[in-house]
């Protein structure tokens, strides 16, 4: 999960560990309610996280960080289509380029892969320094058939070493989709190269010997 925290004084964070937020009294103020809130999605109470944010909203409804934890908060539970307004509904009072590529994620996992596309092309173009985010475009431009602009978006992934990162997390699979891509470009030895990486790293997948068969 991806999520933006808002900035807190040095001097709550300590006291700002989910077990004590979500214990303390009922909130009163929006910030409260926003602090509690990201407390129970913390603990992945997603349901009594949405109802602090609903609160949070009717006191503040600009508050774009209480639509982007309560877009994520609706990502976790699957509902795509409830993170994707709330993550427009962010967009609206500020552009960053994570709320771009978590509702890209959304519409990605919706099949709505045009929209997945624009939201990654603009989260790139707000910061180009986050693998996470070309691996996502990657994939998109895979199943989209645009095997030449999927190869270098996953050759962009593959250089991330951050533990914390989906792409880093990821990397069986960035080698098997840029091996298919190779795969589908007619680039047989690189696809073979890929595909053995990919096999190399878990042997559980039946999908990565069967590119690589037809490979052969």
């Amino acid at each position: 999960m991806l999520l933006i925290y808002p900035c807190l004084p040095s001097i709550a964070q300590p006291l700002l560990t989910p077990s004590l937020i979500t214990q303390s009294i009922e909130p009163t103020t929006a910030e409260e309610y926003l602090y509690r809130a990201i407390g129970f999605v913390r603990k992945e109470n997603y349901q009594k996280a949405i109802a602090d944010l609903n609160k949070v909203l009717q006191l503040e409804p600009n508050n774009v960080t209480a639509y982007q934890v309560r877009g994520d908060a609706y990502f976790d539970l699957e509902e795509y289509q409830n993170a994707v307004s709330d993550y427009t509904n962010a967009l609206k009072y500020e552009k960053l380029a994570l709320t771009y590529f978590l509702r890209g994620r959304a519409y990605f996992q919706l099949d709505q892969d045009q929209q997945a596309l624009q939201d990654f092309n603009s989260a790139i173009s707000l910061n180009n320094d986050d693998e996470d985010y070309y691996y996502f475009r990657g994939l998109t431009y895979y199943i989209l058939d645009d095997y030449q602009k999927a190869i270098p978006d996953l050759t962009v992934a593959l250089k991330s070493n951050d533990e914390e990162t989906i792409a880093s997390n990821n990397k069986e699979y960035i080698y098997f989709y840029r091996g298919s891509s190779y795969f589908e470009a007619d680039q047989y030895e690189k696809a073979l190269a890929d595909l053995n990486q990919a096999i190399s790293m878990t042997q559980s997948n039946p999908r990565f010997f069967s590119i690589r068969s037809l490979t052969y």
